[in-house]
């Protein structure tokens, strides 16, 4: 009751390939997961880290994606970038918290 829905909404949804393009989202998830767990590393190790995200950038398609990942020192396979993931989210949000 509470929502308005028009001739004009109804289909809004149609237009959003979140919903109905396969792994669409799992792209943004597996993209955002990967770029925290690089960035950890760096913070965490320093130059060899950084030395390492240099060697994957360069790696420029030359192997797959998962090998190629596994240069940065992120293994997806593994599932440890997800949890790296979400302990950061969860800090973030804690944060958050905390300010308001």
């Amino acid at each position: 009751e509470a929502v308005d829905s028009d001739e004009f909404i109804a289909l809004e949804w149609a237009r959003i390939p979140h919903f109905y393009r396969a792994f669409y989202v799992y792209q943004y998830a597996t993209g955002f997961s990967c770029a925290i767990t690089i960035a950890n590393n760096i913070l965490k190790e320093g130059k060899p880290a950084v030395d390492a995200y240099k060697q994957f950038l360069k790696s420029g398609g030359s192997d797959y994606p998962l090998e190629e990942l596994k240069i940065a020192g992120v293994d997806l396979v593994s599932g440890a970038p997800v949890d790296i993931c979400m302990k950061e989210f969860k800090s973030a949000l804690d944060e958050l918290k905390q300010l308001f």
